[in-house]
């Protein structure tokens, strides 16, 4: 439902002003789409130590990669003034990488992987100048 609203919001901007999708893409919203796509890459890959202690299933995985696409003009939409910091572009950069990686994964639909990938493209698109809030969501997911 999450991801058919972002959907909707992102389907009614317009040109000009804020994106739709603003109200939805909360610190704590987005760092939670983050956590479910994540996990599910965690827990794909057994080499890392420790790995997830939580599972999602494959189609939340495909929700929250959905949802953080369609929100992405409100993520990267840039501060007032507009800010550089390293914190974001390394974010982005480590948000872009988990989004390609989900991707990768077998099993992911191709609805799946067009999101992620999409999302991905975008936010490594938009590293240099992304506002310091991209950071925010992303330790707010790694905790």
């Amino acid at each position: 439902a999450y991801r058919d609203l972002c959907c909707a919001a992102n389907s009614a901007d317009g040109n000009a002003g804020d994106s739709n999708t603003k109200v939805l893409a909360v610190p704590s919203a987005v760092a939670l789409c983050l956590q479910v796509v994540s996990d599910l890459v965690l827990a794909a890959d057994d080499e890392i130590n420790g790995g997830s202690k939580y599972v999602p299933d494959v189609k939340s995985a495909e929700y929250s990669a959905s949802a953080v696409a369609y929100m992405l003009p409100a993520i990267l939409q840039a501060g007032d003034p507009p800010r550089k910091s390293i914190q974001s572009e390394k974010a982005c950069g480590e948000i872009a990488t988990m989004l390609t990686q989900y991707a990768n994964l077998a099993g992911t639909s191709s609805a799946g992987k067009e999101s992620a990938l999409r999302a991905a493209e975008e936010i490594k698109a938009g590293s240099g100048s992304a506002p310091p809030p991209l950071g925010v969501f992303y330790e707010a997911g790694a905790q």
